[in-house]
C-alpha cells in the first residue's frame, strides 16, 4: 500500500517538475511528468 502511495507521490512531484521546466530532467519522468504534460 505504501508503494503505491510513494509511487502516486512521485509521479506528481515529477509531473509538476516536467511541467515547470518543460523538458525532461528527471530520468524518472518516465513515470510521472512527461506521459501526463506531452
Amino acid at each position: 500500500m505504501a508503494g503505491i502511495f510513494y509511487f502516486a507521490l512521485f509521479s506528481c512531484l515529477f509531473g509538476i517538475c516536467d511541467a515547470v521546466t518543460g523538458s525532461r530532467v528527471y530520468p524518472a519522468n518516465e513515470v510521472g511528468g512527461s506521459e501526463y504534460h506531452g
